[in-house]
């Protein structure tokens, strides 16, 4: 599913008001704890009804989320190690 790509003046925000179509276009984010958020799929939310129009598949953000947790496991183990904290069920591979 593709959406449009963002005004470039919004493009740092991640999300933006589409004024031509009266919805607001919202990433969906993989947000590990202690790291920067990757965008692993898009919403599209009208700005009347607040009804979702259009939304990536559940399938394919879980995939997405799956090989960004695969890229960054190594750094997500240590910050779980540096906090103290066992990261055995977090790194545990997503079931599919």
């Amino acid at each position: 599913m593709r959406f449009p790509s963002p005004p470039s003046t919004c493009r740092r925000v991640g999300f933006y008001l589409d004024k031509v179509t009266h919805s607001w276009h919202v990433p969906i984010l993989y947000n590990p704890l202690d790291f920067t958020a990757d965008e692993v799929g898009h919403t599209r939310v009208d700005a009347i009804t607040s009804e979702i129009q259009q939304h990536t598949p559940a399938a394919e953000l879980r995939e997405r989320a799956i090989k960004l947790h695969e890229r960054h496991k190594t750094q997500i183990r240590t910050a779980f190690f540096r906090a103290g904290k066992t990261p055995s069920l977090f790194l545990r591979r997503v079931s599919r």
